[in-house]
């Protein structure tokens, strides 16, 4: 498969997730089964696929000056997100 092959396949499941995202929430809370694992789990799970698109872009493009942006990125937004 080519890369641009590879960036619509991204893009699918990228809206996949985001069209299914919230409904984890609305039937935990509908069956009253929230518990702090599952929120856990879902900002885990967050972290995990922004920072597999913004390294998925950089290795499409493979540029040296690509590595400082994304190093500047995930810095910028790890340090956001824990504080």
């Amino acid at each position: 498969m080519s890369v641009k092959g590879f960036c619509y396949l991204g893009l699918a499941l990228w809206q996949n997730n985001h069209l299914f995202y919230g409904l984890d929430g609305v039937f935990a809370r509908a069956h009253n089964k929230q518990t702090d694992r599952d929120e856990y789990f879902d900002i885990l799970f967050d972290f995990i696929i922004y920072t597999v698109i913004l390294l998925a872009r950089v290795y499409a493009t493979l540029s040296s000056s690509n590595y400082s942006l994304l190093a500047i990125l995930l810095a910028s937004f790890y340090l956001s997100t824990g504080s």
